[in-house]
């Protein structure tokens, strides 16, 4: 039963609370003997009780009834029923949205009709019905595994990117700070400063600052180049037409010979050298003295690298190339007269150690009329720890080469090679 009082002494309005007899809130007591009075029920607090109630039977939609008793309890089921009811739509409508894909039904979207799992992997999959109405497979959904998976590789790579963001900034920071390698003394470039009046960058470091340049500067350098280059073009094509009028040359490359384009001297060295059909090639220089005759001419034999020389007197020698047996550094050969005198040192091999015991060896300059003389000398050998000197015969084979023999060299256990110093002398 829930009813606001109608007793003939009831007000229309709720009166205002008293301000009166106010204490510390509490619990009502019937009193005592021992001088506690009882607790006055006021009518603000019974006023309190009766809106309470009934404020949650008028809620719920009732009508206030004096002769029922259950109305309170009727109130607040009917108030959960509702709100239950309200709840259950509201999730209905969130679910059938979600699962048939009606969030986006429309102009931009498809409703999913039905979800399945395949049988090869559980993954879930989901079938639409298209602007044709026609059911279509859709995509397949990932598993949790597949989420927790792609999370840790995530989580992977982020740390990877983490560690190379790191050294990248700390070899960003030593290169772009300045910090080098101490091994060449590198100072720590501090600043990088830029002053507009001079348009000029300076980079400070301990103790100093530098100018760099700028892309202006730069950029008038390359000019300046360009036009020098430009300019030393044409003084080459200037030079280039002075030699062709000064120099009998041919005007056109006939195939055999080519007009030279370029004609150089060579300060450090005193060479005289010139350009023709793209190749460069050195002047020899001839100034002798007293008793010397000019070269005029040098050829090299191309089967077997002959080297020939050709004085102005229309005498020519010729120069072989040294055996791979001669050491190049002891050749001397040295003219009186008509006689050639050639020295050098050659290496044999032992024929008990795989070599031949003797070797034959092209002169240093071919002689032209005889070889008159020949001797050899061994310079030593070693016989385990005992020196041995084996004797040595050098006999001519023609004038361009001899035979140098060791003749006690195959009879003992030599270790080593022997070195030999030959002398030949002929005309």
């Amino acid at each position: 039963m829930v009813y606001r009082i109608d007793d003939t002494t009831a007000v229309s309005t709720l009166p205002a609370l008293p301000t009166d007899n106010i204490s510390t809130p509490g619990y009502f007591t019937g009193g005592s003997t021992g001088g506690q009075a009882a607790t006055r029920v006021r009518f603000w607090w019974l006023n309190m009780v009766q809106e309470e109630l009934a404020t949650v039977v008028l809620a719920a939609g009732l009508v206030l009834n004096k002769s029922n008793n259950g109305q309170v309890l009727a109130a607040i089921q009917k108030l959960i029923s509702a709100a239950v009811s309200d709840l259950d739509t509201a999730l209905s409508a969130m679910i059938d949205n979600c699962v048939a894909g009606n969030w986006a039904l429309g102009t931009t979207g498809y409703q999913v009709v039905g979800m399945n799992c395949q049988i090869s992997d559980l993954r879930p999959a989901f079938f639409y019905v298209d602007g044709n109405k026609t059911q279509q497979a859709g995509g397949r959904l990932g598993l949790y595994t597949d989420i927790t998976a792609l999370q840790t590789s995530l989580t992977a790579e982020q740390a990877t990117r983490a560690d190379q963001v790191a050294s990248l900034t700390a070899s960003v920071d030593t290169k772009i700070s300045g910090n080098g390698d101490p091994a060449y003394s590198d100072a720590f470039v501090v600043q990088i400063s830029y002053r507009p009046s001079y348009g000029t960058v300076y980079a400070n470091y301990e103790g100093g600052a530098v100018t760099l340049a700028s892309s202006v500067q730069l950029n008038a350098l390359q000019t300046n180049l360009t036009a020098f280059q430009a300019q030393q073009a044409d003084q080459n094509s200037t030079f280039s037409s002075d030699i062709a009028s000064r120099v009998q040359t041919n005007a056109n490359n006939d195939g055999t010979n080519a007009p030279i384009t370029l004609l150089n001297f060579f300060l450090e060295t005193g060479m005289l050298w010139f350009s023709a059909n793209g190749i460069q090639s050195n002047v020899a220089q001839t100034n002798p003295g007293d008793g010397w005759n000019a070269i005029k001419n040098i050829t090299v034999e191309n089967d077997d690298g002959t080297l020939t020389v050709l004085d102005t007197t229309g005498k020519t020698n010729t120069y072989q190339p040294c055996s791979a047996n001669i050491q190049s550094d002891t050749v001397s050969v040295t003219k009186m007269g008509d006689l050639v005198i050639q020295t050098f040192e050659a290496s044999i091999s032992n024929a008990n150690n795989g070599g031949a015991g003797s070797a034959v060896v092209q002169l240093p300059q071919a002689l032209t009329e005889a070889i008159l003389f020949t001797s050899g000398n061994a310079l030593g050998g070693t016989q385990g720890a005992t020196d041995w000197i084996p004797s040595v015969n050098v006999f001519p084979t023609s004038l361009t080469e001899v035979t140098i023999y060791a003749d006690n060299l195959q009879n003992l256990n030599w270790t080593q090679a022997v070195t030999v110093k030959v002398l030949v002398v002929g005309s």
